[in-house]
């Protein structure tokens, strides 16, 4: 079978550009020259300037600086689409394949040849678009996913804890369970049956968590690598409108506030496996080349299975400004009438712990094994993860390892209803 896909030396699976073109297999040792880290970009890098909710180009010194070569070629895509909405149709026509390495060039090829010449010539936006214009939607998008593959290493890592909280919760599951539980409940205990409403409020909880915990990913960390993750916030920015966009086409009653933290959950409540199908394209094109597991090895399916779950969160929550190094997270939380006079019963309560805690234990090895560190028993204020040992908190646990936590995809169980 594999004989047929093969041509002149080239293997026809490997046509990832959609353009109906053959390319070669990646290969790290004739190829890895392809990667790129933008940290390392000399200060002659061409810039663009954005206000800091990433909406349009600025001139400001306090704004912030986005490579030429990841902002040039999205917002051109983005000008694109605004012009003509049903254009917004290409994020359905991603195939759903996760891709981590560069694409050899091929000379043939429309998106590689638009590569080369964003990466190599362009000084301006005025020339990314003139590089650009006669490229369909989809194939720009190509180019710009094309350029993520080579951020070497990915912009932003996943670690210990953080991995824990990521992975205790799946917002599909509220449209289809009555049990949801917050994060700091005890999950250990009889289950509690809750209303539509109920489980709406409890989701919003750990949308104001996910919320400060993605911003803080993205904002805070070394210094010297600050240039990659402010570039995977503006990736995740465009690419949370551009599904927004599409989600609006396909639930024309849910288009009246898209920044509403339920406007995913109604479409999922809604459309269900079309609307899950839709948002994991886009999460399987973007997680291998924005988040990492240090010292993990990106092949590993606990480790790729881990990443889609956080990159599935980070979009689902629908919270743009979690992605914006420049704003002040705390002023997107929401908030129930009781905050003020008692904050503790309020659903802010996990973020502001989370505030105080942004990494978690120390000494906790998250849900991926080869961290190889000893796991502690679960903090206040931290997810009651059903796989957790349930210690002593801060206790030592010597050779506990967190094998994997409540991320599951339930349409697995949930497929033909």
């Amino acid at each position: 079978m594999a004989e047929q896909f093969v041509l002149g030396g080239y293997d026809l699976r490997f046509d990832r550009h959609r353009c109906g073109i053959a390319h070669e297999k990646f290969d790290p040792q004739r190829h890895g020259h392809m990667y790129i880290n933008l940290d390392q970009l000399p200060n002659t890098a061409p810039m663009m300037r954005f206000d800091k909710f990433f909406t349009k180009p600025s001139h400001n010194e306090e704004d912030i600086d986005i490579p030429l070569i990841i902002a040039g070629p999205i917002y051109a895509l983005s000008e694109l689409i605004w012009e003509d909405e049903d254009q917004f149709t290409f994020i359905g026509e991603l195939d759903c394949c996760s891709y981590r390495d560069p694409q050899p060039y091929n000379d043939n090829c429309p998106v590689c040849k638009a590569v080369i010449v964003i990466l190599t010539l362009c000084k301006t936006y005025a020339d990314c678009k003139r590089v650009l214009k006669k490229l369909k939607p989809l194939l720009i998008y190509q180019v710009c996913h094309e350029i993520w593959c080579r951020l070497q290493p990915q912009p932003l890592a996943i670690e210990g804890s953080v991995q824990v909280r990521f992975d205790s919760f799946v917002y599909s599951h509220i449209t289809r369970f009555y049990d949801i539980t917050r994060p700091s409940e005890d999950r250990t205990t009889h289950p509690v049956i809750l209303s539509w409403p109920e489980r709406r409020e409890v989701m919003l909880e750990w949308t104001n968590g996910y919320a400060f915990q993605t911003h803080h990913i993205i904002s805070e960390g070394p210094n010297e690598r600050r240039r990659q993750r402010t570039a995977a916030g503006f990736i995740l920015t465009f690419m949370l409108r551009f599904l927004r966009g599409y989600t609006t086409i396909l639930a024309p009653d849910l288009s009246s506030d898209p920044n509403s933290p339920f406007f995913f959950i109604d479409a999922i409540k809604a459309l269900y496996e079309k609307e899950l199908n839709i948002i994991d394209g886009v999460v399987l094109h973007l997680y291998p080349t924005l988040l990492r597991i240090p010292g993990c090895p990106q092949t590993d399916d606990d480790v790729k299975k881990l990443l889609k779950n956080v990159m599935r969160t980070m979009l689902t929550m629908n919270v743009q400004e979690a992605f914006m190094p420049g704003v002040k997270i705390q002023q997107y939380y929401r908030h129930t009438k009781v905050c003020e006079m008692h904050p503790g019963m309020c659903i802010c309560r996990w973020a502001k712990y989370l505030e105080r805690n942004p990494k978690g234990n120390p000494y906790a090895s998250g849900v991926i094994p080869c961290s190889q560190r000893p796991v502690s028993g679960t903090l206040p204020g931290e997810p009651s993860n059903q796989f957790l040992f349930r210690g002593t908190p801060y206790q030592y646990v010597p050779r506990l390892y967190i094998r994997k936590g409540t991320g599951v995809d339930m349409r697995v169980f949930l497929r033909g209803w």
